[in-house]
């Protein structure tokens, strides 16, 4: 267990709260670490550590943690793993964006597979809302447009 005292480490809580994980990608595996007073691993697992992770954010305004890999995506609110889906695909993801409501993964085949997170009526899932398969795509990413407007006079 790996443990990193808090005098090295300080955490404070800004206006919309504290992270929960650090989710800390290796080439072969992956290292969750627990954000408390000090930065533990956790010894319960919950997150995928037997793979690399390929990208890890947050859904539903930061309440479900989001994890990644390969052949996985994990979704863990707090503290309790909500639902694991393992990809359907023949070549691992290579790439991933995760913007609300929405992760988008690129295999590494270069395919495209949207999800989007589904409020449900028991508790939130992930649906699969496409696959494009007939073109090959070098990266993927999510935007969110966010509106701005400005009030003129006359």
């Amino acid at each position: 267990m790996m443990v990193f005292h808090p005098a090295e480490y300080k955490f404070r809580c800004i206006v919309d709260g504290c992270h929960r994980y650090l989710i800390v990608a290796r080439e072969l595996n992956t290292l969750v670490l627990e954000l408390d007073v000090a930065m533990t691993e956790m010894e319960k697992p919950l997150f995928v550590t037997s793979e690399t992770t390929v990208a890890a954010g947050e859904l539903s305004a930061g309440g479900i943690a989001v994890q990644v890999t390969p052949t996985t995506i994990i979704l863990a609110k707090e503290g309790e793993l909500m639902e694991t889906i393992r990809v359907d695909t023949n070549f691992p993801i290579a790439a991933a964006s995760i913007v609300d409501p929405y992760i988008a993964l690129q295999t590494q085949n270069g395919r495209l597979i949207l999800y989007r997170l589904e409020a449900g009526d028991t508790r939130p899932h992930l649906s699969e809302v496409g696959k494009l398969a007939a073109t090959i795509i070098h990266s993927v990413n999510i935007h969110r447009l966010t509106y701005r407007f400005k009030f003129q006079r006359g």
